[in-house]
């Protein structure tokens, strides 16, 4: 079935060269390119369009308030601004509502590849009611500590200070790794960490990012930040080990970044879902969601990592990381290491019927590393002893 994309300019001869450019993906897409927010909004209540592409700067509505209206009333579609150069400000109202931003002038092959990234993932999730909650998240929960640390920074804060608070934050990390994959601040960057991602963005980007509360949670709820403390403290320990595991697979920096950030992510369908739109959900929401993302495959964290523009690789390691073999392709590095990780982490008997439960042994033949077991035993159990050293 022929995906539906609605493209917003005010500019008519924008349009005509999107027209052109996309005109052989006719087999593929219908398309509707339309001038304005307010006529953009009558083609929605007409159609159910499977992503809307705006400019974010129009006369009447501009692009994010269009968005926003978009997430509100149409939530299933997926959510792009393509613009020219824009404002810090403007940007950060894109934030608050688009999945990503594609700069102006942007190729047609840039843009079909986005596209068609989400639309790839879209497929994997039939269940509609799913899709619209996770299309509305803008933002993960974080525990509300982390949260103050970074939004109270003082004059001597620097970008590493920072990088270091949102680094053992699921939440946040998320939220910096998708605008630098995005492009959100400048051109797409694949980073390794989101470390490098704080770096890219730089100390002001990253203080008026968090100091705008509207958009992130920070009421107190010590069972709240409780249970978002182990999030944490989980989802760190199989990033570290992950990253480890992959090392002893390749040479290959930008896979062994990929299995750091799956690793770090791998629970973020947990988290989106349990959450809420507000990313403040009881504890035992995230205890529901846990157990419809540990029956879901794909999980559902991969869906909102593909709308938010992260690396192919890592989407693939979110979605599969619990069952491995149904990972269509070629055993892929940050999916192995994230599965064995996360499997051998979450048992504390010795290696035996308990881990070969866990592990997906038959996936870990075909990528011929069952020789590879003993060692990546060793790695987690090093990890228990020495805890999350960065």
């Amino acid at each position: 079935m022929k995906k539906l994309v609605l493209f917003v300019d005010d500019d008519p001869k924008i349009l005509a060269g999107l027209r052109r450019s996309l005109r052989g993906l006719r087999n593929e897409w219908e398309m509707v390119f339309t001038e304005g927010g307010e006529a953009a909004l009558e083609q929605c209540g007409r159609a159910s369009f499977d992503a809307v592409v705006s400019d974010a700067r129009m006369p009447g509505m501009e692009g994010p308030v269009l968005l926003g209206k978009v997430r509100e009333l149409y939530p299933d579609a997926a959510r792009f601004i393509l613009s020219g150069h824009c404002s810090r400000g403007s940007v950060l109202d894109c934030v608050a509502v688009a999945h990503q931003f594609l700069n102006k002038p942007c190729e047609s092959e840039t843009l079909t590849s986005a596209l068609r990234a989400v639309f790839k993932m879209r497929e994997a999730f039939p269940d509609k009611t799913t899709r619209q909650t996770l299309s509305r998240i803008q933002w993960l929960p974080s525990p509300s500590r982390l949260w103050t640390e970074v939004a109270a920074e003082s004059p001597g804060t620097t970008v590493g200070d920072l990088a270091a608070v949102i680094g053992r934050d699921v939440g946040m990390s998320a939220k910096v790794v998708q605008l630098v994959s995005s492009g959100f601040f400048g051109s797409p960057q694949r980073v390794a960490s989101p470390a490098e991602a704080v770096r890219f963005l730089g100390l002001e980007t990253v203080c008026s990012l968090f100091a705008r509360p509207a958009d992130f949670a920070t009421e107190m709820d010590p069972r709240r930040d409780e249970s978002l403390e182990r999030m944490n403290e989980h989802s760190l320990a199989v990033a570290a080990t992950a990253r480890r595991i992959a090392e002893t697979l390749t040479e290959d920096r930008a896979w062994i970044g990929d299995a750091y950030l799956a690793g770090l992510l791998h629970e973020m369908g947990t988290l989106a879902l349990g959450g809420g739109e507000g990313g403040c959900g009881d504890p035992s929401d995230w205890t529901t969601a846990a157990g419809f993302c540990e029956n879901s495959v794909p999980d559902p964290g991969a869906y909102l990592a593909a709308l938010w523009g992260l690396p192919e690789p890592v989407v693939q390691a979110i979605a599969f990381h619990r069952v491995p073999r149904q990972y269509g392709g070629e055993p892929l590095v940050p999916l192995t290491a994230v599965h064995v990780a996360d499997a051998l982490l979450e048992t504390a008997s010795e290696f035996g019927e308990a881990d070969q439960d866990r592990l997906a042994m038959d996936y870990l033949e075909k990528a011929a590393c069952v020789e590879h077991l003993g060692r990546w035993r060793a790695i987690c159990d090093e990890f228990r002893l020495e805890g999350v050293a960065g």
